[in-house]
């Protein structure tokens, strides 16, 4: 119903333009063809040919902002059941530590016959945090997901520091594919991935992160640099799986699918050091077998663990 009136006013617009040029076409005819009345004419084509450009930029629908993706949207998901006997159940489950704070937030209001139910998140969550707006892997990831119940994957493209740290601390499996840089200050230097310090990945608490498998697609991930930084935002060993150089795009479609899919076996069991080792093993394996033209050799895992020395 809210275009129909730009292509009637337009219409009316054109159809009377052209009846004025005919009327001033004839009027100029009329009277000998003076320079006067081709003026006229001229002028008229101008005057209506604006107005309706002008018309129709007013009428114009506003250019809608592209959707955002559905997965870098879900953090709390709420559901209304309204059950036979007239009892009200909402259901609310956070995927992070924010809209944790969010659903508990909103139970308060709740009228008194409602009842609120809010339901663990999944066992393991995994998030890619990234700055390419195309989701064409995440969508890889989701698919994958899709055949773990226990599984959940959650993308991160926005620019927001802490948003990225939530979702980061929130997540069993963390893939922080970006750019790595060092940022040097009055104090020590620190490690940057994505505008992330791998040295302060601690929650305010001081709780370290939850991840057991760390990816960094930056140059050098297991350089010592980010080994070093990352032992300090431990509590619990997490093996780190990176590449050396810089790692290539054409690689993530490949081994990140492989790797969720080893990952998601281990939903709902007991997660050891040596089972997410055996995962990543299989998933490079799985890797050299699809594209075995590429130099999958460059890519190595380790067991990243805290680091208890006193500061």
């Amino acid at each position: 119903m809210r275009h129909r009136p730009r292509p009637l006013v337009s219409g009316l617009t054109v159809a009377t333009a052209t009846s004025a040029a005919g009327v001033a076409v004839n009027v100029a005819t009329e009277n000998g063809a003076s320079g006067i009345a081709w003026a006229v004419v001229a002028a008229c084509t101008v005057v209506l040919g604006a107005v309706t450009a002008a018309a129709d930029h007013l009428l114009a629908p506003a250019a809608e902002a592209p959707p955002p993706d559905r997965m870098a949207d879900a953090e709390l998901l709420i559901e209304c059941e309204i059950r036979p006997d007239g009892a009200t159940v909402h259901r609310m489950v956070a995927f992070t530590e924010s809209a944790t704070r969010e659903a508990l937030r909103a139970a308060a209001p709740l009228p008194a016959p409602a009842r609120l139910e809010l339901e663990p998140r999944p066992r393991l969550g995994a998030v890619l945090i990234t700055r390419r707006r195309s989701n064409g892997i995440a969508r890889r990831l989701e698919a994958v997901a899709g055949d773990y119940p226990g599984l959940y994957v959650r993308l991160c493209v926005d620019d927001s520091l802490q948003r990225r740290l939530d979702d980061l601390r929130s997540a069993h499996v963390v893939v922080l594919d970006d750019h790595c840089s060092v940022a040097n200050g009055r104090g020590p230097s620190r490690t940057l991935v994505g505008g992330i310090d791998l040295g302060e990945l601690r929650h305010p608490d001081g709780r370290g992160p939850r991840a057991f498998l760390i990816v960094l697609t930056c140059r050098d991930g297991g350089d010592d640099e980010h080994t070093a930084a990352l032992r300090r935002s431990l509590d619990h060993p997490a093996t780190l799986l990176s590449c050396t150089g810089a790692a290539p795009l054409e690689h993530r479609p490949v081994l990140l699918p492989a790797l969720l899919g080893k990952v998601g076996e281990l939903a709902g069991t007991t997660v050891r050091d040596a089972d997410v080792c055996k995962a990543v093993d299989e998933a490079l394996a799985h890797a050299r077998r699809v594209r075995p033209q590429m130099d999958w050799d460059r890519w190595s895992a380790s067991v990243i663990r805290p680091d208890t020395e006193p500061e």
